[in-house]
């Protein structure tokens, strides 16, 4: 026991020791984002309620107008509805939606960045 304890390797670590450790570091650090954006995405998707606002939230811009994003909702509604949408019931879930603080920054009038 006395051997062991005056051994000069349990002070230091080998090259092979060394290269592991830095693959396992970077394996972690690569899925340590991809798990940061599974958990942001499903946090986006309990926001949003729906898969119409979570399809449109999605497909916008980090920056944009508001007529972009009216325009991008009717569109989303022409491809995946069985009646039609009046446009003014577009525009008036759009205002809603865009007057929703935790996933829109009012940067100016009618110009909104995302928060997610």
């Amino acid at each position: 026991m006395a051997h062991i304890l005056e051994d000069e390797s349990l002070n230091s670590i080998s090259v092979i020791s060394f290269r592991r450790a830095k693959k396992l570091m970077e394996y972690f650090q690569r899925n340590m984002f991809d798990l940061i954006d599974k958990e942001q995405d499903k946090e986006l998707k309990r926001i949003c309620k729906t898969t119409e606002k979570y399809d449109w939230y999605t497909s916008l811009e980090e920056q944009f107008r508001t007529h972009e994003a009216k325009e991008l909702l009717q569109s989303i509604r022409e491809v995946s509805a069985t009646e039609s949408t009046s446009n003014d019931a577009t525009d008036r879930t759009t205002v809603r939606w865009l007057n929703d603080d935790i996933l829109f920054e009012k940067l100016s009038q009618g110009l909104y960045r995302k928060k997610f």
